[in-house]
This record gives structure tokens, sequence and C-alpha cells, in this order.
């Protein structure tokens, strides 16, 4: 049993935030202290959890300076994952961050963020059912030539419908339709078995 549990504060209020809160809040070892985000969804959100509200990261340096938060969960709009991440990576160090997905939303200023964040903490996307750290986009096309001369096209999508989409197969976000069967997004190979997540078929 521990004594104290890891106190995580959630960055936005937005559609995702609740999800992350009822996972925070159902756990044996995790503790939501706080939610910071600008808007007034984010302050409803925490009114409506019993729990603390600030309007940014700054101001929450200020108000709770004896008790800050181990770890900071990102999930404000696409957009603004690097600039919030950075934001945090560079005035509250963190034991951890963990960002929503897509990490970024190009290559260049994720890439920063993670250079940033070896110098400073950890920085990585996590979920309830698989813990993975990723670099990710919306979108990317891959074309290779095999040796034997074969042309194959890849198609590499997090924003379109399908039943092996993360929100689809997981279920754990409403605005996607679950898929009616188990399904798989990522197979995890090693030599003596394949995983699939997140149906958890080996």
């Amino acid at each position: 049993m521990l004594d104290s549990k890891f106190s995580v504060a959630l960055v936005g209020g937005g559609t995702i935030a609740p999800f992350h809160a009822q996972h925070l809040q159902s756990s044996l070892v995790l503790e939501l202290i706080v939610i910071i985000d600008p808007f007034s969804l984010g302050e409803r959100l925490a009114q409506k959890l019993g729990t603390s509200y600030f309007k940014s990261v700054s101001v929450l340096l200020q108000g709770l300076p004896d008790r800050q938060p181990d770890a900071h969960i990102v999930c404000v709009s696409s957009s603004l994952h690097t600039s919030v991440t950075q934001e945090l990576l560079e005035c509250a160090a963190p034991k951890e961050v963990l960002v929503e997905k897509p990490f970024s939303t190009d290559s260049k200023s994720g890439s920063n963020v993670v250079e940033l964040a070896r110098q400073t903490t950890h920085s990585h996307r996590e979920h309830a059912a698989v813990d993975k750290d990723d670099l990710m986009e919306e979108g990317a096309t891959i074309m290779l030539q095999f040796a034997n001369g074969v042309v194959g096209t890849f198609i590499v999508s997090d924003n379109v419908a399908s039943p092996r989409g993360w929100e689809s197969a997981t279920g754990d976000n409403p605005m996607f339709a679950k898929a009616g069967v188990p399904a798989d997004s990522y197979r995890i190979l090693r030599t003596k078995g394949t995983l699939s997540e997140p149906d958890n078929i080996l």
C-alpha cells in the first residue's frame, strides 16, 4: 500500500478530459488534484469533480506552491499540444508529462519538445489499455518497392472512421461509434508471441 497517491493535473477540460478524470478517480495509486484550463468548460468540469481549478500553469505555480502535481496530462486542442507541453517542461518541471495523441501536428515542433523532454523529464502518450511511447501526426502515405519489384502503398491515418481505429476499438470516446466486434489497432510482435491491442489477444 502506497503512503500517498501520485498526484496528477489535467491540462485542458474539453471533450476527452472527463474520460481521463474517470480513470484517475477510479485509480488506487493516482489522484486528480487540479484542472488547468483558461475556458469555462474546464472550470465547470473542476466544479463537477470537486477538484481545484486554475486558468494557467503560471497561476497554478503561484496557487499551489507547496503541492505541485507529480504528472500532467495534456489534453488540449491538438494544435496546442507542443506549445503547452513545452511550457510545462520549462516552468513546472513535472516528473511525468502524458500527451494526448497526436503528440504534435508537425514533425519539427514535436522533435523540439522531445529534445526538451530528454533534457528535463519523460514525455509520452499513455492510455489505460496500453502504454506506448510515440510521436504521431494525423496521417501519412508510404510507398515501398520490394526486391522482387512489387510496389506497395500504405496509408496511415488517425482521423478517419474505422473499426480498427483506437477510439472505435476501445469505445472510450462517445464521439466515435464502438466497433461491433473486438478489433485490434496495434500488434506488438516478439520472438515468442504476438500481442494485439486493445483486444488483448496473445
